[in-house]
């Protein structure tokens, strides 16, 4: 039996990304009892507008649209609000630039989860000290996670600033730690949920596996299935025509 799938994805105000991706999944091939969730966030009524054009040519999905508040990472946080309330097993997460690249990039986040102590799958993986002292992650933008450790995640107190939402990705509120580490607490306990939830906060000792199978890689040549477009700086010489190749890999799982 398949698990059953929550796809969830994050749209801000890249309109060209967003008609991109909205393609790519138009395109691809969804798991039975699979289900799109769509994260409008957005700044004013305008842009709301301009991004929902774009959007309301995706293939069946739910939608919640809300302010810009907390980016990618206050997003996801609604995201498992939804998951909590319905009965999928898994939810795959994505950024507007993390474009499928493969109608089958769905097969290579579920596959993992055959095996019952996989907790997380990344396509991005950043080994420890591959930037001076941050641990270990997975990258936020394209990942899958079990159910019940994706519910048991802990946010950061406040979303305000890019800051707190890097510390959900690689920083106090690691969420690679949250999953793979029973050890893991809150760096600011609030005695408020004591009565409310489990004083055990991690996950349990579940594992993370890339989905490139290979953690050896760098993170950003693990572009098979899914790419990161935005980890392209068009200031580097050498990066313009690699964001062609990427582009042209893109328009091949449309032929």
């Amino acid at each position: 039996m398949f698990p059953k799938l929550l796809v969830g994805v994050v749209f801000y105000n890249r309109h060209a990304i967003t008609r991109a991706w909205v393609r790519a999944w138009n395109n691809a091939i969804k798991p039975p009892g699979c289900k799109l969730l769509v994260i409008h966030n957005f700044d004013d009524r305008d842009d709301l507008k301009c991004g929902y054009d774009i959007i309301r040519r995706l293939d069946s999905f739910d939608y919640i649209s809300r302010h810009n508040e907390g980016m990618d990472i206050g997003a996801f946080k609604r995201a498992l609000d939804y998951l909590k309330a319905n009965d999928f097993d898994l939810i795959y997460w994505s950024t507007d630039d993390a474009l499928p690249m493969r109608e089958d990039f769905l097969d290579v986040f579920m596959a993992p989860f055959k095996e019952e102590h996989t907790g997380l799958v990344c396509n991005y993986y950043t080994p420890v000290n591959y930037y001076p002292g941050v641990a270990a992650h997975a990258r936020t933008v394209s990942f899958a996670v079990r159910r019940e450790p994706a519910l048991r995640l802990v946010f950061p107190p406040k979303l305000d600033t890019k800051q707190d939402c890097y510390s959900f990705e690689y920083g106090d509120y690691n969420m690679t730690r949250q999953v793979t580490d029973h050890m893991w607490e809150p760096p600011e306990y609030d005695t408020r949920f004591a009565g409310d939830r489990c004083l055990d906060y991690a996950c349990g000792d579940y594992s993370v596996v890339p989905a490139c199978g290979d953690f050896s890689r760098p993170w950003y040549a693990c572009n098979e299935y899914v790419w990161d477009c935005g980890e392209l700086n068009k200031d580097i010489w050498w990066d313009w025509r690699r964001r062609q190749d990427h582009w042209a890999r893109f328009e091949e799982q449309f032929k």
